[in-house]
């Protein structure tokens, strides 16, 4: 599990058949945390996503969370509607058999099937965001909106700041 399912010029012509334009941003490092990545880039730590997959019981969810946030387990399982006991992190291989992606370069579509998605809303102050490709030295960017869209994503409070 060292590998994902697909790369980041995959998930380039997965936005552009959307409609979306998508730009992709290779370094000449692994970036293997937001803030490795928003130093590689020089964007700053929030206008990158953290795509992370998480369990309600057996039912996956993806969050989408801006970059200097963490998400609040107890909102999270408020929104999706189970006690605080209930939720928890996909471990990183219950994580790449869901989404096909490995964690630490998670992106926010594209993956094995749709997941069900919430994005905090801190996310969307933002106009364009960062995200993982599935290669750790290659992140994509798009409008905030166009992310909304691509991934269905239900906007929500999750997280607070760290």
């Amino acid at each position: 599990m060292n590998q994902s399912l697909r790369g980041p010029e995959e998930l380039h012509q997965i936005a552009a058949a959307h409609g979306i334009v998508a730009t992709l941003h290779a370094a000449d490092r692994p970036m293997p945390t937001v803030e490795a990545a928003a130093e590689a880039l020089g964007i700053p730590v929030a206008a990158m996503t953290k795509n992370i997959v998480w369990l309600a019981g057996d039912a996956p969810v993806l969050v989408i969370a801006s970059g200097q946030a963490r998400v609040d387990d107890r909102a999270l399982a408020r929104q999706l509607g189970v006690g605080r006991k209930k939720i928890g992190l996909a471990t990183p291989e219950r994580a790449y058999t869901i989404s096909g992606f490995v964690v630490g370069c998670m992106p926010s579509f594209g993956h094995r099937a749709p997941l069900p998605t919430l994005i905090d809303v801190l996310v969307t102050q933002l106009d364009r965001v960062y995200g993982g490709t599935g290669d750790p030295t290659v992140l994509i960017s798009l409008a905030t909106s166009d992310l909304i869209r691509l991934t269905g994503g239900t906007v929500v409070s999750l997280t607070r700041e760290t």
